[in-house]
């Protein structure tokens, strides 16, 4: 069984340091209080929504195809080599252990 694990890519956090952080504070002082600020927004409809759908379609499809394998004796094997090449780092590795922890059901012990 090759079980594969979806892929998000996510996007890089801007940096901040105090040059920018008090440009954007002044900056958000500048507008009238309560309004939203002057950078353009993404369209929910357009480009957010289907993005989310398509990928919940992903995760769900995912999902069913392992079912039949979260009572295999090497099921915790399986989602640890998945895993493996998904993360590059300690923060991914820990995501997707959480995000995969309770796919795999052990049997009850007598």
């Amino acid at each position: 069984m090759v079980l594969r694990l979806i892929h998000c890519r996510p996007q890089r956090a801007k940096r901040w340091n105090a040059e920018a952080f008090a440009s954007a504070a002044e900056e958000a002082s500048s507008n009238s209080p309560g309004a939203a600020p002057d950078t353009p927004r993404p369209d929910l409809a357009k480009q957010i929504r289907p993005r989310l759908d398509e990928l919940q379609t992903r995760l769900l499809r995912q999902y069913a195809n392992f079912a039949p394998h979260r009572r295999e004796p090497n099921c915790q094997a399986l989602l640890a080599k998945a895993r493996q090449d998904l993360t590059h780092d300690a923060l991914h590795e820990l995501a997707l252990t959480r995000a995969t922890g309770e796919l795999c059901i052990r049997a009850p012990k007598l």
